[in-house]
């Protein structure tokens, strides 16, 4: 996927969760740079790795007490359970599906993930609509 610099935002969508209702604020700010981190990398995924999530949420330390809440909004790609797919993480992320962390060690957030097909997608159309007017 070709880089996009912002994701969409939904504020009703983000007041609206439970899940994130039920965070702390330190959570959610460690839950929106996870995001970030995630919609930088070219899978829109982060590592599944807890030392490693313990940094780039800004939690460090706290991370083993505060951090399951955030982890919990990530899915991982296991290719062992294709039965277990709800949504649309396989079409958005060919070969994931939601289960047990798997081999190539990367979670998802299946709306970010979505999100982020639909802007590449559509600044493609734009590009390519923009070279058929210059041509």
């Amino acid at each position: 996927m070709s880089s996009v610099p912002y994701f969409k935002f939904f504020p009703a969508d983000w007041l609206g969760s439970t899940s994130v209702a039920c965070m702390t604020l330190e959570q959610q700010g460690a839950y929106m740079r996870l995001l970030s981190h995630a919609w930088q990398a070219s899978d829109c995924g982060i590592p599944d790795d807890d030392a490693m999530l313990a940094m780039l949420s800004g939690l460090g330390d706290r991370w083993p007490s505060a951090g399951p809440p955030v982890r919990r909004m990530f899915r991982w790609r296991s290719p062992e359970s294709p039965d277990a797919v709800p949504d649309t993480l396989t079409e958005l992320l060919p070969g994931a599906t939601d289960g047990q962390p798997a081999s190539n060690g990367r979670c998802y957030n299946r709306k970010l993930a979505r999100i982020k097909r639909e802007s590449v997608d559509v600044s493609a159309q734009r590009s390519q609509a923009a070279g058929k007017r210059w041509r």
